[in-house]
């Protein structure tokens, strides 16, 4: 008798080409993480037929749904690939040193054919979902921890698969990850904020939080079932604005002109737009880079929407600051040329290839 358990689990992502049909996952496509949510939503189609009986016939089976998150600790290296499916833009990375990857990863408007295949090697048998779209991913990081970051996916189908199908109890085997292992940390973390229109940001630019988080949602029609695929969904497509949202967490309200947070209740009350850059680095690439791992949040508009310093005790006076982030025509001083987007985020890696090719 086979038991699962979640020690034995392994999950691996790879980019696909035709919706609906899996590709082979393998080496380097390895994904660990801490949990996983996804729903198998196969619905019933009831027997409504009166027939001179208090009980119902049996149905049939109708719309297959499949979606949910999967929760993993934030890596330096070896999440590009699942990055890159949610920003929709991507490339050839830039080369900085001997072995040092630079990855730039934009929002796209149109994120059609932009799709992979995701699967769960269970123990005894592999839950292997055809072809997923990611539809958006949260990361947030709070004192004395790793970041951690959630990716929500939709799936056209899923297959459980032991020794036959693409992805199986066999091929599953061939599954590794990066070998850098290095995780973005709480400490590693810098943000910095001034005014949308300001100097560059600088020291005295520094903000002094006790957690963070950020939230993209490409919104996605994820229930589109039509003709082509019968009762399977087709490829979702944007159905709506893609929000990208930020919050702050502080530990104490202060005016302290480095790493007070006073200026930016104002600029709640106010509306008054903010950039802020959001900046994690970790130690020096492995072999004979002298490059730092790093992930580098860029946002352009930042309008503070909620959150107030309330007293609500003799203590400190802790608060959230909710923003939502939007995007320019131009990148504001500072910023590097191009940024353009409500939110644009550099990874430093030695992940060598374009995560979407």
């Amino acid at each position: 008798m086979a038991i699962i358990k979640g020690i034995s689990s392994v999950a691996a992502f790879k980019k696909a080409t035709v919706w609906g049909t899996p590709v082979v996952l393998g080496a380097l496509d390895g994904v660990g993480f801490v949990s996983e949510s996804i729903a198998a939503d196969v619905q019933l189609i009831e027997d409504q037929q009166l027939e001179g009986s208090s009980q119902q016939r049996q149905g049939e089976a109708g719309n297959r749904l499949f979606a949910g998150d999967l929760v993993t600790g934030a890596r330096y290296e070896g999440l590009e690939p699942m990055v890159a499916q949610v920003f929709g833009t991507a490339g050839v990375p830039t080369t900085v040193d001997t072995t040092a990857r630079v990855h730039t990863f934009k929002l796209n408007s149109d994120r059609t054919g932009i799709f992979g295949t995701f699967a769960i090697d269970k123990g005894f048998e592999v839950h292997e979902f055809t072809t997923a779209k990611l539809t958006g991913l949260s990361i947030k990081c709070a004192q004395g921890e790793r970041a951690e970051i959630t990716f929500r996916m939709a799936a056209q189908d899923m297959n459980i698969n032991t020794s036959a199908g693409t992805n199986n109890n066999t091929t599953m085997g061939s599954v590794t990850q990066p070998a850098n292992r290095e995780y973005l940390q709480f400490k590693h973390m810098v943000i910095r904020a001034n005014a949308q229109g300001g100097a560059g940001l600088g020291a005295s630019d520094v903000k002094y939080v006790s957690d963070f988080s950020c939230d993209i949602d490409r919104a996605d029609k994820v229930d589109d079932i039509t003709t082509q695929y019968g009762n399977r969904i087709d490829e979702p497509e944007h159905d709506s604005w893609t929000m990208s949202k930020l919050s702050l967490g502080f530990s104490k309200y202060s005016d302290a002109a480095t790493g007070g947070n006073a200026v930016l209740f104002a600029a709640q009350l106010a509306k008054t737009a903010q950039k802020i850059d959001v900046i994690f680095t970790g130690e020096t690439l492995a072999g004979a880079a002298t490059e730092k791992f790093s992930w580098k949040f860029f946002f352009n508009s930042v309008q503070p929407m909620s959150g107030a310093p309330n007293v609500s005790g003799p203590g400190l006076t802790p608060f959230t600051l909710d923003c939502m982030a939007y995007r320019v025509t131009a990148a504001p001083t500072g910023f590097p040329a191009g940024f353009v987007d409500a939110v644009t985020l550099q990874v430093t890696s030695q992940h060598t290839a374009n995560p979407l090719a």
